[in-house]
């Protein structure tokens, strides 16, 4: 069975699985030897909305599998497969050519030749589809259930990416379900997952990878103010904030005289990384309070943290003596100003 999948389309999959690319759907199609290729995909757009529209625009009157991801920002793909059989007369639509592909970035024909396959035994076509398909999902997926789709319309696919989108593992208000014997997920865990709808707020995960070398390395400020901590004799601290929306990191140096100046320099934030001086021993905090709700916030800074770290020890040869995590901002405050006192009683002596 798996010289009917394409090399091609089992890599793309692993890719996607592997969480090294950001496809929202991946087009198949059986060609004339019987064999699953990827005719065409569309990538993640952050409005459902054009990601429907563009899985509608990689369509067309032929008979195909549509292996469709619905989760928003998600760092796990969870996918479903539409059988995409079209009613006869029930759509009218252009081939698929040049100027389309043009007009949007986000949805690329890897072969439009699969298109034109002879489509005068569909019936039969279809029994192959459906032949294959557990075939097909026990080779790329490993026997990971994957519910299944007949949609004929465009008004059916919109309806069920919608409903799928709103209800995370529960389909059961789709149209036409083969298989709903597998529908209820094996792990409880999802009814949490479900609950706080977390997915919708992640990032995607291409951006996500190179998020480190953009925060770091375009950011003179960032280097200008470990040059000050370095060279800082006294108590300091070099504050951080990340830009959740241009992925740029804010630095603030402070020597600190008096707990009254932490204060005002970190004022009503919710969330943010220190680094703390103490003669020549460094520690690193990172507050993110209890009531911050905002979830992609508190997902970005926790994946950055360790880019931070090492950047810190192998980079700027920073020796990070003990790293933090609170979740108040005044047992920050505490700590340091625990410190200010035991130096000045120092001073006073």
């Amino acid at each position: 069975m798996k010289r009917h999948i394409s090399p091609c389309l089992q890599r793309e999959i692993f890719l996607c699985n592997s969480q090294k690319n950001n496809k929202r759907c991946l087009v198949l199609s059986l060609n004339n030897e019987l064999q699953f290729v990827l005719k065409a995909y569309s990538i993640q757009n952050e409005e459902p909305s054009c990601d429907v529209e563009n899985v509608k625009d990689l369509l067309n009157d032929q008979l195909c599998y549509v292996l469709y991801n619905i989760t928003n920002y998600s760092s796990k793909y969870q996918w479903i497969l539409i059988l995409w059989a079209p009613e006869k007369n029930s759509i009218l639509i252009d081939d698929i050519h040049e100027n389309k592909e043009k007009k949007n970035n986000f949805i690329h024909i890897v072969d439009k030749e699969i298109y034109k396959y002879n489509n005068a035994s569909k019936k039969i076509n279809k029994l192959l589809y459906y032949s294959f398909k557990q075939n097909f999902l026990d080779i790329i997926f490993n026997n990971y259930d994957i519910p299944l789709f007949e949609i004929n319309n465009f008004v059916m696919l919109e309806k069920c990416i919608h409903d799928c989108n709103n209800k995370y593992y529960n389909y059961t208000n789709c149209p036409t379900l083969l298989n709903r014997e597998k529908t209820k997920p094996k792990n409880d865990s999802f009814d949490i997952y479900n609950q706080y709808n977390l997915q919708k707020y992640y990032l995607l995960n291409i951006q996500l990878r190179s998020i480190n070398n953009i925060i770091i390395l375009n950011e003179s400020s960032l280097c200008h103010d470990m040059k000050r901590l370095l060279e800082e004799p006294n108590i300091c601290l070099n504050l951080f904030y990340i830009d959740v929306h241009n992925y740029k990191i804010i630095s603030t140096h402070l020597n600190i005289d008096n707990i009254e100046q932490v204060h005002s320099i970190i004022k009503e934030n919710k969330i943010f990384y220190v680094i703390y001086k103490v003669l020549d021993t460094y520690t690193f905090f990172y507050i993110c309070n209890e009531i911050c709700t905002n979830t992609k916030q508190k997902f970005l800074y926790s994946f950055f943290k360790p880019y931070l770290l090492e950047y810190l020890k192998k980079i700027k040869n920073i020796p990070i003596f003990l790293s933090i995590e609170l979740s108040k901002t005044k047992h920050l405050i505490r700590f340091i100003n625990a410190d200010l006192k035991k130096n000045k009683n120092k001073n006073s002596n």
